[in-house]
């Protein structure tokens, strides 16, 4: 389960915090998982997403905190999650109005992707045009300067559930592509041969290609170059 956690520093002052972070570390119990996290301009909240399928690991990581924290906590889902539930309660949620802007949204992203948890597979399917533009968003990522600093991401896509994030270490994960802005051109550069040398009907994995060690594979299925992204996506019929 994903749990947002708003936590109101207490009497408004981050220092204490930052101190024992810098000193101790989140103090993550085993099973209890950091996603990622945001804090408010003013520096006196923070807005964390935590995974743990057992509530109690994060009662007790709060009370590890609590002297210097307070907290709230909401259970949450991700965005794709949400478009299934509110899909299979109503068919007809979508306005043809919002049904347009996503077909658009999907067709100018080039791609169609698909996060498979059971296989742990990220599944990107267009034509080589489509996914080409997947080497663009890299290095367009990489060109921007706050893109140096760990945790940035840029969100891809309608349902914004697949990103480029900055982080020290290279991987493909449930959530991002991650990499050192060195490690998100290299990848750029791998897609970009891996396409050059691909056939239609062909599925190209790259991920080990990239790390030994991905948590996911990226496949990417190259269709023909007539191929409409938007055509996969359950939403829209």
């Amino acid at each position: 389960m994903l749990f947002m956690i708003v936590e109101r520093f207490i009497d408004g002052d981050p220092i204490p915090v930052y101190r024992r972070l810098q000193r101790e570390g989140r103090l993550l119990p085993e099973g209890l998982e950091f996603v990622d996290s945001w804090v408010g301009e003013d520096l006196k909240q923070c807005f964390q997403v935590m995974k743990t399928d057992d509530r109690q690991l994060l009662d007790n990581w709060m009370a590890t905190w609590s002297d210097l924290v307070d907290f709230e906590v909401l259970p949450v889902i991700e965005s794709d999650e949400a478009a299934k539930r509110v899909a299979a309660s109503d068919p007809w949620q979508l306005s043809e109005e919002s049904k347009q802007f996503t077909r658009q949204a999907w067709r100018e992203l080039g791609f169609f992707y698909r996060r498979d948890d059971e296989s742990k597979v990220w599944s990107l399917t267009g034509s080589k045009t489509g996914l080409q533009k997947l080497v663009g968003y890299l290095r367009s990522y990489c060109q921007c300067p706050s893109s140096e600093k760990i945790g940035e991401h840029d969100h891809l896509g309608p349902h914004c559930y697949f990103t480029i994030t900055t982080s020290e270490t290279a991987s493909i994960g449930q959530y991002a592509i991650y990499g050192a802005l060195a490690d998100l051109r290299r990848l750029a550069d791998l897609i970009e041969t891996e396409l050059a040398d691909g056939v239609i009907g062909e599925t190209l994995l790259v991920a080990k290609k990239y790390v030994d060690d991905a948590e996911y594979e990226l496949a990417l299925n190259v269709k023909e170059a007539t191929f409409d992204p938007a055509s996969l996506d359950p939403q829209l019929h």
